[in-house]
């Protein structure tokens, strides 16, 4: 009998080179590239956010709200939403919550980063403080028990790294 992968270990298949790419590309070298990489995730997020939550259970706005603080400390003005489709389905809203969900994990590592740039202004990079991995976890574990469609969840994921890839580059964070 062969073993079933699980949803997590095929979501990581599915976006493992755009995930390594963003790793690579994202320039956070000073205050300035951080600022626009703040204006960036508000613009990719802004829209998405709430669709996620529409499907998602317990998936809030706390994300933009955090953003949009971080924004005002830094004095700089938010840019427009990117739009976002709206989801066809739960399992491809879990897939754009999977990327989002994984950004709190590497955003405690932006966050020292951009500290010792001298900003304290990582409200959205430390979002869930010291609660970041058993969030994580809780979220891992409604991934798998809600997900009824994973080719769905793995294209919405892939889909929205190319969300996230379109807002640095179009405010100059890659």
């Amino acid at each position: 009998m062969v073993a079933v992968p699980r949803c997590l270990d095929q979501l990581r298949d599915a976006t493992r080179a755009r995930h390594a790419a963003l790793d690579t590309q994202l320039r956070l070298e000073s205050p300035a590239a951080y600022v626009r990489f703040a204006i960036a995730t508000l613009a990719a997020i802004e829209t998405l956010e709430p669709a996620i939550a529409a499907h998602v259970a317990g998936f809030g706005t706390d994300r933009v709200v955090a953003l949009r603080a971080d924004l005002e400390e830094l004095g700089a003005a938010p840019a427009p939403a990117l739009a976002h489709p709206a989801f066809a389905s739960p399992s491809a809203a879990f897939g754009a919550a999977y990327v989002m969900e994984g950004s709190t994990l590497g955003g405690l590592v932006l966050a020292d980063r951009v500290e010792a740039l001298g900003s304290t202004a990582t409200r959205y990079l430390r979002l869930r403080g010291s609660a970041t991995g058993a969030r994580w976890k809780h979220f891992l574990a409604e991934l798998e028990a809600r997900v009824t469609d994973r080719g769905a969840c793995c294209a919405a994921a892939v889909a929205t790294f190319a969300h996230y890839e379109a807002a640095y580059r179009q405010y100059g964070s890659l």
